[in-house]
């Protein structure tokens, strides 16, 4: 666990979760599973957004998300419509080992300067 996150239980089936248009300090949702899909459009994630090895079954919606420090979302499962579209990364961003599918959105998406995104072998923006 990481400290002093909003912790989404590990493999808990989470449906229809709703973090659209809020603030949200900083997010554990290590091996959570959202099954009804997920809802962070224009969310702001002030601290770390830990998203590793989580399961987003019908679609997971980060359009127009800040995140102002780590985005991980290495070997997230991305099995339905996934949008990052606009969405602002303002430090570390990975997504290595993560499944992404042929209709993830990141058009408009921006990169902090100091390190660029890490993604899974093969993908290109």
């Amino acid at each position: 666990m990481h400290e002093g996150a909003l912790r989404l239980p590990a493999h808990a089936v989470r449906s229809g979760i709703r973090g659209s248009r809020r603030t949200i300090r900083t997010l554990d949702a290590e091996y959570a599973t959202f099954s009804d899909g997920a809802n962070f459009d224009e969310a702001t994630f002030t601290g770390d957004a830990w998203f590793t090895c989580a399961r987003f079954h019908r679609y997971a919606d980060f359009h127009g998300a800040k995140f102002g420090a780590i985005a991980e979302f290495g070997k997230a499962d991305f099995a339905g419509a996934t949008s990052f579209h606009g969405a602002a990364f303002a430090a570390e961003a990975s997504f290595v080992g993560a499944t992404l599918n042929a209709e993830t959105d990141f058009a408009e998406a921006t990169f902090g300067e100091e390190q660029p995104p890490q993604w899974p072998d093969g993908f290109t923006l």
